[in-house]
C-alpha cells in the first residue's frame, strides 16, 4: 500500500513540475514549448480485497508544422509488481481450480447413488394366499330315517380342514374309491378311517387335512350305511357325480371297515381327549 501510495504521489509532483516550466518568461507566449505531461484520470478500484491504483499520463509532443503525436501509457499499481487485471484474471483461476476437486468429489456420490437406484430392486410382491377355511361335514340321521353325510359334495383348497361331526346314531367315515365302492384305501394310498363314533349331546368330531385338489370319495363303513347310499366326495371333478358314486355303492358285494384308526385326528367330548392316527 505504501509503495502504491508513494507512485501515485511521485507521478503527480512530476506532472505539477512539467506543467510549472512549460510557459515562457515572456507571459504572451503560452504555447507550449517542450513536452507537457497532464493528468488526465485518477481512481482507485477495489476487488477481492485488492487495492488498484490507476493513473492515466499523456504525452503531448510538438511536431513539424502541425502534426501532432499523441502517445497515451497507462500505469497500473497492484499487489506483487502485476497489473490488476493480471492479478484479477489469476485470482478466478484460482478459485475456478478450487471449485472444481469439490464439484469433482460431489460427483461420484451423486453417481454412485444414482448407480444404487438403478440396481435396487423393488421386492417381490407376494401374491395374497387365502387363509385356510374349516369345513364341516355332519355324519347324522336326516328326519326321514336315512343316514347321510352333509353335505355330501364340497370344494375344500389345499390345506384347508374337514372335520367330520357325528350326531345321535352310530356312524363311521372311511376314505374309498370310485372304482371300489364301499372298500377303505389303506393309509399308504392316502386313505384314513375315523372308527364307530356315536354321537350325543356333544359331537365327537375326525378331523383330515386337504393335501392335493384330488377327489375324495368317502362312505360309512357300520352296516349296510354305504350301500344305502351314506357316501360322499370332496373336490369333485367336472365329470364326478357323487350320484353316480352312489348308485355304485348300492351294488357293493359288502361294506368294509379297516382293522384300526388313522389318517386323521379323533376328539371326544366326553373324555376331552384327542386322539391322532
Amino acid at each position: 500500500m505504501r509503495i502504491q501510495l508513494a507512485l501515485v504521489a511521485g507521478l503527480l509532483s512530476i506532472s505539477a513540475l512539467a506543467y510549472g516550466n512549460d510557459y515562457d518568461e515572456d507571459r504572451g507566449n503560452r504555447g507550449p514549448k517542450g513536452k507537457t505531461i497532464i493528468v488526465t484520470k485518477y481512481f482507485t478500484k477495489v476487488h477481492n480485497r485488492v487495492v488498484t491504483k490507476t493513473c492515466t499520463v499523456t504525452k503531448v509532443k510538438n511536431v513539424v508544422k502541425t502534426t501532432t503525436e499523441v502517445k497515451t501509457v497507462t500505469v497500473t499499481a497492484g499487489t506483487g509488481g502485476k497489473p490488476a487485471e493480471e492479478e484479477e484474471k489469476e485470482e478466478d483461476k484460482e478459485e475456478e481450480k478450487e471449485e472444481e476437486p469439490v464439484k469433482a468429489a460431489e460427483k461420484p456420490a451423486k453417481d454412485e447413488a444414482a448407480d444404487m437406484e438403478e440396481g435396487k430392486e423393488e421386492p417381490a410382491m407376494d401374491e395374497a394366499k387365502p387363509a385356510p377355511k374349516t369345513h364341516i361335514i355332519k355324519a347324522k340321521t336326516d328326519e326321514d330315517g336315512n343316514d347321510v353325510f352333509e353335505p355330501a359334495s364340497l370344494m375344500a383348497a389345499t390345506g384347508d380342514t374337514v372335520v367330520f361331526e357325528f350326531h345321535p346314531s352310530t356312524h363311521s367315515v372311511a376314505r374309498g374309491s370310485f372304482d371300489k365302492p364301499c372298500q377303505p384305501l389303506t393309509k399308504d394310498n392316502g386313505g384314513f378311517y375315523s372308527g364307530f363314533l356315536r354321537g350325543g349331546a356333544k359331537s365327537p368330531t375326525f378331523t383330515v387335512k386337504v393335501t392335493d385338489s384330488n377327489p375324495i370319495w368317502y362312505y360309512c363303513s357300520v352296516g349296510k350305511h354305504c350301500q344305502g347310499g351314506m357316501v360322499g366326495v370332496i373336490n369333485p371333478g367336472p365329470k364326478d357325480d357323487v350320484k353316480a358314486y352312489a348308485a355304485a355303492s348300492k351294488k357293493a358285494s359288502s361294506n368294509v371297515s379297516p382293522a384300526e384308526v388313522f389318517g386323521g385326528t379323533v376328539f371326544k367330548p366326553a373324555t376331552k381327549r384327542s386322539f391322532y392316527a
